[in-house]
């Protein structure tokens, strides 16, 4: 929890509360002042007496150091997954230049991030008429259209619509783009889940090294979790190989499968939807009920979306 501190006269109390401040003050303070301050915090903390522990305000970012690499398509079926077990479920689209999360889940968003930024007025409690509603029960905030709107969305606004969204939904999940720019840090320093995605390619485990130790120097390794995604057989490469390149454990592993997954992104149909039984879908399954704690849906998981024929005699 945050107490700002600062000169009186440059004291800006929307810019404190839209950086997640418990509460500010005015230097020089009195003791009784800063005591004050310090329970107002800790009561922000603390749960309610009585009140049950549960997944609610759970923010999990999901980062790469590279392009390419399923980023997102884990995002979008992460979610869907996750949705499943009557959790309320959004996904921020970070990658503010380039996202790709809306056509994954085949959306066309009127209203993106970037229109509620120069809407809102500050007042954050507006960010659910910018959702825009999948059928499968996910919403999303969209990227923008354009990349170079990119620039006007700064670190504090990202900060306050993630605080807001944590107030509405029980799991929160963010892509991000394959950058540490000022937004992504942000969307990683408010994570309760950190997933770094990463793949058997040099190159790429090369620079999920770098980002492993970046995080590291953050303060956050302890929440991030390495997924290993297209794992297939690699000649020269085994799996403790890659656990020692990186430095620490593979959380799990995602299967290559790209005669379900390209067709699913070209579709804008989630795979865990429309090939609910592939292996990739399965792994998608088991990597959520690891982080929510839950029994794997993977044994009662929906029935593949029927064939054309199918559909026209009626029948599943």
């Amino acid at each position: 929890s945050v107490i700002l501190v600062v000169p009186s006269q440059q004291l800006e109390l929307k810019r404190a509360m839209r950086m997640g401040a418990a509460d500010t003050l005015s230097s020089p303070f009195s003791r009784d002042e800063i005591k004050q301050a310090l329970q107002v915090a800790d009561q922000r903390l603390s749960l309610p007496a009585g009140q049950p522990e549960k997944y609610a305000g759970r923010i999990i970012t999901i980062c790469g150091t590279k392009g390419g690499i399923g980023k997102t398509t884990v995002t979008v079926n992460l979610a869907v997954t996750m949705a499943k077990y009557n959790l309320k479920v959004a996904v921020v689209d970070a990658d503010l230049q380039f996202g790709d999360a809306a056509i994954i889940l085949d959306l066309q968003p009127r209203k993106t991030i970037y229109e509620f930024i120069k809407e809102c007025n500050e007042d954050y409690s507006q960010i659910g008429s910018y959702m825009i509603h999948h059928s499968s029960g996910v919403d999303l905030l969209s990227a923008p259209h354009r990349p170079e709107f990119a620039e006007e969305i700064e670190g504090a606004d990202l900060a306050a619509i993630l605080s807001q969204l944590q107030q509405q939904y029980d799991v929160v999940l963010v892509d991000t783009p394959p950058a540490l720019v000022e937004t992504s840090l942000v969307a990683l320093e408010h994570s309760t889940d950190i997933l770094l995605i990463t793949s058997m390619e040099l190159p790429t485990l090369k620079n999920s090294k770098l980002g492993m130790e970046t995080l590291e120097t953050l303060g956050l390794k302890e929440r991030t979790k390495i997924i290993l995604n297209r794992d297939s057989e690699v000649k020269g490469l085994r799996l403790e190989s890659v656990e020692e390149i990186l430095g620490s454990p593979i959380f799990t592993r995602i299967p290559s499968d790209g005669n379900v997954v390209v067709p699913s992104i070209n579709q804008g149909i989630p795979f865990v939807l429309s090939h609910s039984r592939a292996a990739v879908s399965r792994s998608i399954f088991t990597l959520a009920s690891m982080i929510l704690g839950k029994k794997s849906m993977s044994s009662s998981s929906p029935k593949e979306a029927p064939s054309f024929l199918a559909r026209v005699l009626g029948r599943r």
